[in-house]
């Protein structure tokens, strides 16, 4: 908000700028059955992401195809993230014919404004045996978000600061 002196008197006129353009992102499927990404609630942050199919979740590290190809705005990208949900309780699945959480989770990726093929989730499960993700369960999220392009300066120096240590140091 910037200050402007009024002609009408003595107060300060505040001009505010007006609403940008929500950015678009383009979205295409590539399977029938892919789903829109959606926000749970207008407030939320990211939009939830769907399994197009049943998927088998074998142990260890596995793509989820998402059946959809995103077009994104130049100076912006998307990051995959786990839900909380999950990261907290267990992912949801199936095996046989119950339903369970498991040991395994989404773990994060970034889609790049210039990529146009078709986005996934990584999934990684520290189960033992396979598992099925039902069509249709929300499997992730996507955060849009600006990608700054900054320059690197190699510096011999850099300014200091109060905070020592990293990795946890600042505490739980």
């Amino acid at each position: 908000m910037s200050e402007e002196v009024s002609i009408y008197g003595d107060e300060p006129t505040y001009i505010v700028s007006p609403p940008k353009s929500t950015p678009k992102v383009k979205i295409k499927k590539l399977h029938p059955d892919a789903v829109i990404p959606t926000k749970a609630t207008p407030q939320s942050a990211c939009y939830d992401v769907y399994a197009p199919c049943n998927f088998e979740v074998r142990p260890g590290r596995s793509v989820m195809p998402l059946g959809l190809a995103i077009e994104l705005p130049t100076g912006y990208a998307a990051e995959i993230r786990s839900r909380s949900g999950y990261s907290s309780k267990g992912f949801a699945g199936n095996f046989d014919v119950s339903e369970y959480r498991f040991d395994a989770d989404a773990i994060a990726g970034i889609v790049d404004a210039d990529f146009r093929n078709g986005i996934g989730v990584i999934l990684k499960s520290c189960e033992t045996r396979p598992f099925v993700i039902l069509k249709g369960q929300r499997v992730a999220q996507m955060l849009i978000i600006k990608a700054e392009t900054v320059d690197f300066e190699e510096s011999d120096s850099l300014s200091e600061t109060e905070r020592q240590g990293g990795f946890g140091h600042t505490g739980i």
